[in-house]
């Protein structure tokens, strides 16, 4: 419930779809840092080995070409191989986030940035992916977009 937390920002439009509460892999944000995200990282593995289907990854994109709370190389690497992970940025929040190997599952991803200051970024994006975190987290994906608003 958390106005820091990203699940409030989307929970009324999730309501509203009509998704049920028990159909949503949420973080536990009861449990420690390295706990919520052993968690969720179990959790939507189980979702995948019983063929659940994820149709759309819906992400922001930051004014550094962050997205998902990856922020770095360091961050990809750390995702190799798992489905979600412990991430703690510099002077921020402990958060725990899907990985590319999760984002990348999804049938369409789209990345939503808006704002002047990101329009640096956002072409950066568009003409040099492997420059942006974003860009290599949904490298070789046949079905991305970005929808941009200045």
């Amino acid at each position: 419930s958390s106005s820091d937390n990203n699940f409030s920002h989307a929970a009324e439009m999730i309501s509203s779809l009509g998704i049920q509460p028990e159909r949503i892999l949420k973080v536990h944000t009861d449990l420690s840092q390295a706990a919520a995200a052993a968690r969720y990282n179990r959790d939507i593995s189980a979702f995948f080995s019983h063929n659940g289907r994820l149709t759309l990854a819906l992400l922001g994109l930051g004014a550094d070409g962050h997205t998902a709370s990856l922020f770095n190389a360091g961050d990809l690497g750390r995702a190799r191989n798992k489905f979600a992970i412990a991430v703690s940025p510099k002077n921020s929040l402990a958060r725990v986030t899907a990985t590319p190997g999760t984002i990348t599952r999804a049938e369409r991803i789209i990345f939503l940035a808006a704002g002047r200051e990101k329009k640096g970024i956002v072409k950066r994006l568009k003409l040099e992916p492997d420059s942006v975190i974003a860009g290599k987290v949904a490298k070789n994906h046949a079905n991305t977009e970005l929808w941009y608003t200045g």
